[in-house]
């Protein structure tokens, strides 16, 4: 199945998912912990689907495996360390909400840094995002 909206909604899910057990996880075994276990358990299960799109990109990978690294390193490792960490203090729907603003700041960031304009689907996606965060702050709508 490549349906590219069914991935993204089991990505999500996915995620979310993680904040609900790793609220009760995080308690009990150290951020740094979890998240090696965590990448440890992906990669057994990605190596059979992804070697292949490996060996078939290695020039690829080879030329940018700096930027490859730096991403991993903060956008996966660094990123779980401190969703865990932060779960020791809030409950999952907190750090949902928090990690919910990411693609507002994605936007800012790229826009200000970068200088990169946003398109009016990028801007739809912000504004759905703030759209649930609403929802959840105020229980929804009775």
């Amino acid at each position: 199945m490549k349906n590219p909206y069914f991935l993204l909604i089991f990505a999500m899910m996915l995620y979310a998912g993680n904040l609900l057990v790793g609220k009760p996880v995080s308690n009990e075994i150290p951020p740094i912990t979890l998240t090696l276990f965590r990448y440890l358990i992906a990669l057994l299960v990605i190596i059979p689907f992804g070697y292949r799109e490996w060996k078939k990109n290695r020039v690829l990978w080879r030329r940018e495996w700096k930027a490859l690294i730096s991403l991993a390193a903060t956008g996966l490792v660094l990123f779980n360390i401190l969703v865990y960490l932060a779960l020791n203090y809030t409950t999952s729907v907190n750090a949902a909400i928090v990690e919910s603003s990411t693609p507002v700041f994605a936007l800012l960031i790229g826009f200000f840094v970068f200088k990169e304009y946003f398109t009016k689907v990028q801007l739809t996606g912000v504004i759905l995002s703030l759209t649930g965060v609403f929802i959840v702050i105020t229980k929804g709508i009775d």
